[in-house]
């Protein structure tokens, strides 16, 4: 039976479950489906920035994912590395490189509903200086905990995000430097 998840990190192995490489296939998921034509319409000459200054859009990425069950609990690691071109009239695309490393560990133990996942995850963003003159790099580290009641189906999430030159709208790169610290609580529900 196929499934669908919104994130790879949300696959939950249970103690019947084989080692797990995941290969995401978008062509059953509409919104993925949008998404990859907006994607698509960007990777044209002049496909991005403002009317009287378009610009090209050049994006790459790569992501590892690594979740194994083990007797002690399951551990997840995750990594990825995103390079953004794009010219200095985008107002939405910070042209740069990027990466993301995280990792988690799912205790086996059932506390009530669920078992815990105490998380770490670190972010950056280094603008081109090129492009976006005397811009800091953006840096953002979380941690947390998710109680993990059904597998990526239901679950809650505590986390505590700190977050140095990041803009969490559209303002940056002409937002000052800022540092900011932020408490999240989540909920995930899929029926």
């Amino acid at each position: 039976k196929a499934r669908h998840f919104s994130r790879p990190s949300s696959i939950v192995l249970r103690p019947s479950s084989p080692f797990v490489i995941l290969i995401q296939n978008a062509h059953a998921v509409p919104d993925a489906q949008r998404s990859i034509q907006k994607l698509i319409e960007h990777f044209q000459k002049d496909g991005v920035g403002l009317v009287a200054a378009p610009s090209d859009l050049d994006i790459w990425n790569v992501d590892v994912l690594f979740e194994k069950k083990f007797s002690m609990g399951v551990p997840t690691l995750e990594g990825a590395y995103y390079e953004y071109k794009a010219g200095a009239s985008d107002a939405v695309i910070i042209p740069g490189k990027a990466y993301l490393v995280g990792a988690a560990f799912l205790f086996p133990t059932k506390v009530g509903w669920g078992q815990f996942q105490p998380f770490y995850r670190y972010q950056s963003l280094k603008p081109d200086s090129s492009v976006l003159p005397g811009t800091p790099e953006m840096k953002k580290q979380d941690i947390g905990v998710n109680y993990i009641i059904k597998g990526p189906n239901a679950k809650i999430s505590l986390q505590y995000s700190k977050a140095e030159n990041y803009s969490y709208g559209f303002a940056f790169p002409s937002a000052p430097a800022t540092k900011r610290d932020q408490f999240v609580i989540g909920a995930q529900l899929v029926y």
